[in-house]
């Protein structure tokens, strides 16, 4: 469950900066919020230390004769140290903005807070279906930020072609995937 939170208060501290930023676009306290976020991110993780290893499975997908599993999250010891890594240094990049506070957009922190938790979950993933779905959200994430922030249409279309012969490398993966799991329970 602190695994949740920990989630959770990323994606929430970037769903607030946007709404604050919908509600008062001159508001200038984004950053404090970010860290805030982040710091509060970074105890969890911390916190997580104590209960390892945490095993959770969401939910049952699909036949399964294609995907014998569902979506599994796992936290070991070797993964809790590459999650504390990147905690650490989204916290030290959110910390060290401080100094150009003024000139850096708010958008900034909170795609590093959204970035961070996809990161985790890809750390956390246990099995390949759920690396797939994690990744590929971070792609249309990654799209969607960069579409925003770019107004060339030369480089949208190159924003578009990326972000296919991303999907298509994405689906050769499932693709390997499924077909591994086939032949390994024909042996």
């Amino acid at each position: 469950m602190l695994i949740f939170i920990v989630l959770g208060a990323l994606i929430l501290t970037a769903a607030i900066m946007l709404a604050i930023r919908l509600l008062r676009p001159d508001f200038g306290y984004h950053w404090l919020i970010a860290a805030v976020g982040m710091v509060v991110t970074w105890m969890g993780i911390l916190l997580l230390r104590f209960l390892l290893p945490i095993r959770l499975q969401i939910g049952s997908w699909g036949p399964d004769s294609l995907i014998a599993n569902s979506i599994i999250l796992n936290l070991d010891q070797v993964s809790w140290l590459f999650a504390l890594g990147i905690a650490t240094i989204s916290l030290a990049t959110i910390f060290t903005d401080v100094v150009r506070a003024r000139e850096l957009d708010w958008s900034n922190w909170a795609s590093n807070l959204v970035y961070s938790a996809f990161g985790f979950v890809a750390l956390l993933s246990g099995n390949l279906l759920t690396f797939l779905l994690t990744w590929t959200l971070f792609d249309f994430i990654n799209y969607l930020i960069l579409m925003t922030q770019i107004y060339s249409n030369e480089t949208r279309q190159r924003l578009v072609l990326i972000l296919f012969s991303r999907l298509i490398g994405t689906m050769s993966l499932l693709l390997g995937g499924v077909v591994a799991v086939k032949i390994g329970r024909a042996h």
